[in-house]
């Protein structure tokens, strides 16, 4: 079930034609599932070049979150990140170690 919830979160964060808010909400809803589909869908974003800032920076941020919770974050592969999301994820991780 959460996979079908997944799938409608992740249609929203990818549909260009919404305004950029609603696009951002679906970010945050990704991070709170943190599963294999979501991850994924985060990671293609985080990746994409063509991509707008507000995106790339919360997709960089939910997948610093979702990384530093399940103690995956030597996994990250940000390699592919653009550099907005790289950003966004290593003030992720550093906020996180921050008040952890």
């Amino acid at each position: 079930m959460a996979s079908q919830g997944a799938s409608g979160v992740i249609a929203i964060m990818l549909d260009r034609s919404r305004p950029p808010e609603g696009r951002t909400a679906s970010l945050t809803q990704l991070e709170s599932l943190g599963d294999p589909e979501s991850v994924s869908a985060l990671l293609a974003v985080a990746a994409d070049d063509t991509e707008i800032d507000v995106i790339l920076s919360g997709a960089g941020t939910a997948l610093g979150r979702i990384y530093m919770r399940q103690g995956r974050l030597l996994e990250a592969p940000l390699h592919d990140f653009v550099g907005t999301a790289y950003i966004a994820f290593d003030q992720a991780v550093s906020d996180a170690q921050g008040s952890g």
